[in-house]
């Protein structure tokens, strides 16, 4: 198997346990360049999927990027999730995952409110990373996040 990975993906069914049974497999001396979480067509839910799960094993290869596509439940209040995705960001970017340069968080539109109340409850540092919002324009619908690691 090559020392590089280039992508590994993982559906919205895919738990948290399966998952990163998976990463473990791939660890040792590998590397992998990304890996996803959900996509655009199938997010993985807040409160189901486990998206923010498991990233703390030390048996993991080391990984630059982590893509999560995510949805939120209709019945979930936006400050109720921002809450929750503060939360499990904040887990996963405080593990030490090796090598992680930066995680994306994708959400689709739906919530009006959402992106507010997510800026409400997190901060724009988190640990070694910045926190930045991608503005909504042609090429990004919905809200998306970047946890990028300081230099």
């Amino acid at each position: 198997m090559p020392r590089e990975v280039p992508k590994v993906a993982f559906g919205a069914a895919v738990g948290a346990e399966d998952r990163i049974g998976v990463l473990e497999a791939l660890a040792g001396e590998r590397e992998v360049y990304r890996v996803y979480v959900g996509d655009e067509e199938e997010p993985v839910s807040l409160t189901q999927g486990g998206a923010f799960d498991g990233w703390g094993s030390n048996n993991l290869p080391s990984i630059r990027t982590v893509h999560v596509h995510m949805s939120v439940p209709d019945e979930v209040e936006d400050t109720v999730a921002g809450e929750l995705i503060r939360d499990g960001l904040t887990s996963l970017l405080d593990c030490s995952v090796q090598g992680l340069q930066q995680v994306l968080l994708w959400l689709p539109e739906g919530h009006d409110d959402l992106g507010d109340a997510i800026r409400q409850c997190l901060h724009s540092r988190v640990g070694d990373f910045d926190i930045t919002f991608e503005p909504d324009g042609p090429w990004v619908t919905g809200i998306e996040m970047r946890a990028i690691r300081r230099s």
